[in-house]
């Protein structure tokens, strides 16, 4: 009997195939090695996509294998492998694509060098714009050279105009020389601006760019120092530089009233004319210690700078004239001491001026004594040798006793303790004093009497020895 279901036709073999189970469907990888999936799953997209390309085409040849096989399985008994899974390409999760750049460069290499110079001579061409090629877009770009035009009248001096240069250097805070603020100094900044010599600036973050400005040094050297400003010039200087600090910082500003209130002290300064010297250096002075170190404005403080560069020049004219130096008067120039931070021999701004030991130290003297500190005469003792404020003598040459005796800066009757004027006792009428009458007496320092001390009225002028 013949079970059911059973083809009677069919051959033992192939009814044992029919009543086997199917076999279990495999799930291949790329590869069996961990580590080798996790390297593809790391390769750049253009690798990716690379290798991708290359699967593909084995895979083809692997399709085409396989149809012979089926074909003709006798002349093709190889029936070939599966095909390889394609790697995968997330969007998500892969690194760009190749920049332009890094494209552009693969392209060079993989071409002969002839044809890589042909590629760029061909991109350099088409990038090129046409001479008459404009756009509408385009904005004209202003001129550096032009400037706002200012409306005049027949007689009328053009206003006075402050350069960007001028305002970089108070921006920055260099030093300014009040020279530089003169009309005519101004016109020559306003004129020869893009060619004047300018310098580097230190700056303290190394990574910033050097900031270049005018260079002062340079500017003084070739047209106009401060140093030799004359009174005229000073006054125009000194207007121009309040207007250009009112024109940065606004006409109501601190630094606006700080600089007026400077510049009204010393213009009124009485026998400006004569004792312009001293009103300058003090001037220069005080200006230089104010870059260094801003401080506010006090009028005792610039009256006693000013009173210590009338005594000194007072004095340097003296040893002039004890020199032998006739052709100098009363009324010449005094050389200039240079601006310093501490003025000197000077114990700081509103400090001991002219104390022991201050601003002379080894300089040489004026005049025809050859560097000789014997042209110096003391105020206390009629010495030669020494100015006042370092005697140490208690008597005279004829061991008579002193009538007065230094205190810091002044000099004081020993008994009354009066403050006795020390400009007077140097010029005598000729000295232009400015304090009260009760502030300091004009009496001489050697006897108490009405002649000023170097009149030599009561003592006889030491003679050099």
């Amino acid at each position: 009997m013949i079970p059911p279901n059973i083809d009677q036709n069919a051959g033992p073999s192939q009814t044992g195939q029919q009543n086997q189970p199917p076999p279990p469907q495999i799930i291949r990888k790329t590869h069996i090695s961990q580590a080798v999936i996790d390297a593809l799953k790391r390769l750049p997209k253009h690798l990716k996509i690379k290798r991708n390309g290359e699967i593909e085409d084995r895979n083809a040849v692997r399709a085409v294998k396989r149809a012979q096989h089926s074909t003709n399985p006798n002349t093709f008994p190889d029936p070939n492998s599966d095909d390889e899974s394609i790697i995968t390409t997330s969007e998500a999760h892969e690194p760009d694509a190749l920049s332009p750049a890094s494209a552009m460069s693969s392209l060079l290499q993989k071409l002969s060098p002839a044809s890589g110079k042909t590629l760029l001579r061909s991109l350099q061409l088409f990038g090129k714009r046409k001479p008459d090629e404009e756009s509408s877009n385009v904005v004209a770009k202003k001129s550096r050279v032009e400037r706002p035009e200012v409306s005049i009248q027949p007689g009328m001096c053009l206003p006075v105009a402050f350069h960007d240069f001028i305002k970089n250097l108070e921006s920055y805070g260099v030093y300014t020389p009040l020279s530089m603020f003169t009309s005519p100094s101004l016109d020559i900044i306003n004129a020869t601006s893009a060619t004047m010599a300018t310098v580097k600036l230190n700056s303290a973050n190394p990574a910033d760019k050097a900031f270049r400005v005018i260079d002062t040094a340079v500017f003084e050297s070739k047209h106009l120092r401060e140093v030799d400003l004359d009174r005229a010039q000073w006054q125009e200087a000194a207007r121009n530089y309040v207007s250009f600090v009112e024109e940065v910082h606004g006409s109501t500003s601190d630094q606006a009233v700080r600089w007026n209130a400077h510049f009204g002290f010393f213009s009124n300064v009485r026998d400006a004319e004569e004792n312009f010297q001293a009103i300058l250096t003090s001037d220069i002075n005080l200006r230089h210690q104010y870059n260094a170190r801003p401080f506010t404005y006090d009028i005792i403080v610039y009256r006693r700078e000013l009173d210590m560069m009338i005594h000194k020049h007072d004095l340097r004219q003296v040893e002039r004239r004890l020199g032998g130096n006739t052709g100098s008067s009363d009324n010449s120039r005094a050389p200039r001491a240079p601006p310093s931070l501490n003025g000197g021999g000077r114990g700081g701004r509103g400090g001991r001026g002219g104390g022991r030991g201050g601003g002379r130290g080894g300089a040489p003297f004026q005049g025809g004594t050859g560097g000789d500190a014997l042209a110096t005469v003391c105020l206390i003792c009629g010495k030669r040798g020494h100015f006042f404020d370092s005697c140490t003598s208690t008597t005279f040459a004829d061991n008579s006793p002193l009538f007065s005796v230094v205190n810091e800066r002044d000099i004081l009757t020993i008994r009354s303790r009066q403050t006795l004027c020390r400009s007077w006792n140097i010029r005598g009428n000729q000295a232009s004093c400015t304090h009260d009458a009760a502030a300091r007496s004009h009496l001489c320092t050697f006897c108490g009497k009405g002649h000023h001390a170097f009149s030599w009225t009561c003592r006889q002028n030491p003679p050099f020895q």
